[in-house]
């Protein structure tokens, strides 16, 4: 007597998920998601699903595993893994589906794949298990989020208080070393009436009057601002010999840009690498300027005269690799930020300047708040204007690494919610069209020849 059996077979939904670790559902529920679900399988590389994604789909992880990752193959944007029994459900339940993140295949997987019809067919138990399972593996992935952002900001003020202390004790090194003092000893000084201007406007009281009667009480100082002004530097269209008329012309930060850098030009070496850190600084000075006609006005002509001598360290580095051939490459390891402080100190320009070109580096490592308060203004009006010079320059975010601290410092100067970009177009470049012909040339060129769009004025509170 032969006996017959009919060989029973489990779908292949069906077997892997018995073998998926999905430990809480019992063979009506397999069966149940089996039925409306689709088995997709994914060798290591391949996409789930992108970033963008429109879509309500719903995965079971059943073979192998996935991460998370970001735009391309080999961009991790953090850490999460996917494994067997793991439910992904990214956006599913958004009023708006979609995909805020890629999920990529980190080995040969395989995901149970279900839809939004396929969901809204599963009975309310199955469905409760679903959301209870996805539910559990987003509060497991905020706490450890929670932990590592912990971690991270113990890390990150760790790392700014060793810069912090590390800049302190450099900065006495560099005050008591007898090289360096002999050194300074053998650079030229500023102009006598270069410095009394400096001096004088550094103070945010002084009137427009009291700078115009210094300028006159030094002939060589009224020949210097008529020859700038009437030199192919500026390009205007008339000679002009009259000083009241040149200074009410110009504007007195004009006048002071004339004044500061053709005394830097009395000091420091002819060559192209001095000329090209000269030009730089000019436009900086005029860019701090203009941010401070939004931010606040009487901080104006400091903060670009600042901005005018905040790479004398890296001149003077020039220089005395100039005078010190053998020792050039020592000399090129010199901090320039603290070189530059140490000298306009020994110049006894104002405390203000020294110290503001001392930390001018220290927004790329932190946040404001860590700076000194006295000086953490006219920090951030040298670190912005230096993002919006970038941004002119044609330098975007994707050649170079984004400041984390840079929203910080822009919140710091009242332009909260904006951007670099929309810093310079709104605010930058209508602000330098009114007085555009007054400006040197090279900057008018520099910022003209890279204007984005046609500006349009906004004000700010």
């Amino acid at each position: 007597m032969r006996w017959f059996f009919r060989k029973t077979t489990s779908s292949p939904a069906q077997t892997l998920l018995n073998t998926s670790h999905v430990h809480e559902l019992g063979p009506r529920e397999i069966t149940a998601l089996s039925n409306v679900g689709k088995i997709k399988k994914y060798e290591a590389g391949d996409f789930l699903f992108r970033e963008g994604d429109r879509n309500r789909n719903t995965f079971l992880v059943v073979k192998g595993s996935f991460r998370v990752t970001g735009d391309g193959r080999n961009n991790p944007r953090q850490s999460v893994i996917f494994g067997k029994g793991d439910w992904i459900a990214e956006g599913t339940y958004l009023k708006a589906p979609q995909k805020l993140s890629s999920v990529i295949a980190r080995e040969s997987s395989a995901v149970l794949a279900l839809d939004e019809t396929a969901l809204s067919s599963l009975d309310r138990s199955l469905e409760t298990y679903i959301l209870k399972k996805i539910h559990e593996l987003a509060c497991s992935e905020m706490q450890r989020l929670s932990a590592l952002q912990e971690s991270s900001s113990a890390q990150s003020q760790y790392l700014q208080d060793y810069i912090a202390r590390y800049v302190d004790e450099k900065s006495r090194a560099y005050d008591h070393s007898e090289m360096l003092q002999t050194m300074f000893n053998n650079l030229p000084s500023l102009p006598m009436h270069t410095n009394r201007i400096v001096q004088l406007i550094t103070d945010e009281e002084a009137s427009p009057r009291e700078v115009t009667e210094v300028a006159r009480e030094d002939p060589s100082l009224v020949s210097q601002i008529l020859k700038t002004i009437n030199s192919a530097y500026y390009s205007l269209s008339q000679q002009i010999s009259d000083i009241q008329y040149a200074i009410t012309y110009l504007g007195f930060n004009q006048v002071y840009q004339i004044v500061v850098s053709n005394g830097m030009r009395k000091i420091m070496p002819r060559t192209r690498e001095f000329q090209e850190l000269h030009d730089h600084s000019v436009i900086i000075s005029h860019l701090v300027f203009m941010i401070c006609q939004y931010y606040d006005r009487r901080k104006s002509s400091t903060s670009s005269t600042i901005a005018l001598l905040h790479d004398i360290g890296r001149s003077v580095v020039l220089l005395l690799k100039k005078q010190n051939p053998k020792l050039a490459f020592f000399i090129g390891l010199l901090d320039t930020s603290e070189i530059g402080a140490i000298l306009l100190k020994a110049w006894n320009l104002p405390e203000a300047i020294c110290q503001t070109i001392k930390y001018q580096k220290l927004p790329e490592f932190m946040p404001p708040e860590q700076l000194p308060t006295e000086y953490k203004d006219n920090v951030a009006l040298l670190y912005i204007a230096h993002a919006a010079y970038e941004y002119l320059a044609g330098n975007t975010p994707e050649d170079a690494q984004t400041n984390p601290f840079l929203d910080d410092y822009m919140k710091l100067l009242r332009f909260s919610g904006i951007s670099i970009e929309e810093l310079v177009e709104r605010c930058i470049l209508p602000n330098g069209d009114g007085k555009i012909n007054t400006l040197p040339r090279h900057v008018r060129t520099f910022i003209l020849g890279h204007r984005k769009q046609p500006a349009k004025n906004v004000a700010f509170g």
